[in-house]
Parts: C-alpha cells; structure tokens; sequence
C-alpha cells in the first residue's frame, strides 16, 4: 500500500495537483482493500488496531505514519492551508478509513449488497464510491465549508 502511495500520491504542486494525488491514492486503496490477497494483512493490522501490541509501533512507524503524514500534507494544500494539525489528522484516517472499510467490513458489504463474490465489476463499483466520496470532501475542504 505504501509503494502504490508512494508512486501515485505525489503532484506537481499546487491544488489540482494534490487533488489528483489524493484521488490516485484512494483509488489505489479502495481496489487493494477489495482484492483477496491483503486479507491476512488486514486482519493483522485490524487487531493490532483494536488491541495494540508491540507490533503496533511498528507498523505506525513503518508506514502508517507516513502514509497519513503524505495526506495530511495533501489535505491542507487542498484546503489553502485552513485545516490544524489535528483536524488534518483526524480527516486523513476519515478519508482513508472509508477504503479501509471495505475490507474491515466485507462481511456486511457482501451481505447488503448480495454479492457472491468480488471480481472487476465489484471493485469497479466500490472504487467508484470512494471516490466520489473522496471528490466531495475536497470540494467541501477548498470551498473553505466544514463537514
């Protein structure tokens, strides 16, 4: 997750250019939380959240921390530079939670939806929430409005 951020998250500056970087990294984050193969990651990373162990500290400082200290800086350049550091904080996890989600709560997504099984045309439809999602909190960020 953190190589795709890496190579999609970065900009050429200025507001498009992080709006796009953001939009890249959601997208990225939305389609590998569908895909099968990062379950056992998730779980681990999931219990680590909800009950830390020493293994918590590495992975915050291994890539979790920069993964939210790359939007938080995205975020506010977005934003013109109105957002604290907390609030930047706390809306890079809102932001990157709702990719998170889907993997977090697969079951229910499964369940609410019918599906059977994921293939293309499911993450195609949830990557295309997330970023609409997405879009309209950076409208919301730029306009100067709080959600």
């Amino acid at each position: 997750i953190l190589a795709f951020a890496a190579a999609n998250g970065t900009d050429s500056g200025g507001i498009e250019g992080a709006r796009a970087a953001i939009l890249a990294i959601m997208g990225g984050l939305a389609t590998v939380m569908m895909r099968d193969e990062i379950a056992p990651l998730a779980r681990f990373v999931l219990r680590e959240q909800m009950n830390p162990s020493p293994a918590f500290e590495i992975i915050y400082e291994g890539y979790m921390r920069r993964m939210l200290d790359q939007m938080g800086r995205l975020l506010q350049r977005v934003s013109g530079g109105s957002l604290s550091d907390e609030e930047l904080r706390v809306r890079s996890i809102a932001l990157m939670g709702q990719a998170f989600m889907f993997r977090f709560g697969r079951a229910a997504l499964m369940r609410a939806t019918g599906w059977e099984s994921v293939g293309e045309q499911e993450i195609k439809a949830v990557r295309t929430a997330v970023l609409a999602h997405s879009e309209a909190v950076l409208d919301a960020l730029h306009s100067g409005a709080r959600l």
